[in-house]
């Protein structure tokens, strides 16, 4: 019988570096909380709050399954990484669209108008009987 054997992990800090922007995210929301607050109190299609959603689900919760994948999937299934430098990358490929994404949820006056895009979608995908 095999067991897990950590010879196939990565490299510490590709899954550090995932973690510690989870943990930022999540030091972020802490000390923002007094002002976010009253963010949740508001409709759940005010872009505000959807911003704050967003950093939680991918600021915080996504970096800490990317990490955790990072070190889990190659231990757990015995084998390498087949590229460490990607998965470098793809760190900072994630930090750029989080610095992109969330200050455009947090300023964008049209409300309407990704809202009717995510609608049109439904529409257009939706199953005709």
């Amino acid at each position: 019988m095999m067991g897990l054997s950590s010879a196939n992990a990565p490299e510490l800090d590709l899954p550090a570096r995932f973690m510690a922007l989870s943990v930022g995210a999540l030091a972020v929301l802490a000390l923002t909380a007094p002002w976010s607050l009253p963010l949740t109190q508001e409709s759940f299609t005010a872009f505000s709050l959807l911003a704050l959603v967003h950093l939680i689900t991918l600021g915080f919760v996504g970096a800490m399954i990317i990490g955790a994948s990072y070190q889990l999937v190659p231990v757990a299934i015995g084998v390498h990484l087949s590229s460490l430098r990607a998965g470098r990358v793809s760190f900072w490929f994630y930090i750029a669209g989080l610095a992109l994404f969330l200050p455009i949820m947090f300023t964008l006056p049209l409300n309407s108008v990704p809202m009717a895009a995510v609608w049109a979608a439904v529409a257009l995908t939706a199953r005709r009987r």
